[in-house]
């Protein structure tokens, strides 16, 4: 967050609220009151992030990609509705051989900027960092991921699928998975 003396990076938060599928960083700084909420949807691959500050301070968010087995190449997307950049296996890398299809969907409130950061390989064209920023105090970002291509993934990013819409029954229906899976089952005292 920034009030244009220069960014500060959130630390330990003042309140962590963790619940199943969710996580909330409550940050009570100088700056004012930063509310971060992480929620994952309950039935297809998409997380999504929200930050709200209690003044309309400058946001950044930012997405490293690592070289790891083989890399990574992100683009935008430009028929996607809003801000979208598609994160895909460098062609001939590990992941690719694997899951050729494997992609990644990044979308944002604020406009999304694709950076080649530090020293890598520019042949390979592996980008190195996703950076989103707003000065209005909000931002939200959506992250889903497909082994079935590029349309699946950023089929994800449809606001219907948005977990932060209702979070409260998104969490309830995380729980009556997690009842579903665990049923019939007793933890006795030893």
């Amino acid at each position: 967050v920034d009030d244009g003396r220069g960014p500060r990076l959130l630390g330990l938060p003042s309140a962590l609220v963790l619940d199943v599928g969710g996580v909330r960083w409550l940050y009570e700084t100088p700056l004012g009151r930063v509310d971060v909420r992480t929620v994952a949807h309950d039935r297809e691959n998409r997380i999504d992030v929200a930050v709200r500050c209690e003044r309309p301070l400058h946001v950044t968010a930012t997405l490293e990609l690592e070289d790891e087995a083989g890399g990574w190449l992100a683009e935008h997307v430009p028929a996607a509705p809003g801000d979208a950049v598609v994160v895909r296996p460098v062609p001939g890398g590990d992941v690719d051989a694997h899951y050729p299809d494997l992609r990644y969907a990044l979308a944002s409130s604020a406009r999304l900027v694709v950076e080649d950061a530090g020293a890598g390989d520019a042949a390979s064209g592996t980008t190195r960092r996703l950076t989103s920023t707003t000065g209005t105090g909000s931002l939200t970002l959506a992250l889903t991921g497909s082994l079935r291509g590029t349309d699946a993934a950023l089929g994800l990013l449809a606001g219907a699928l948005d977990p932060l819409a209702d979070v409260d029954a998104t969490l309830a229906r995380h729980v009556e998975t997690v009842r579903g899976v665990v049923r019939g089952l007793r933890f006795a005292p030893h």
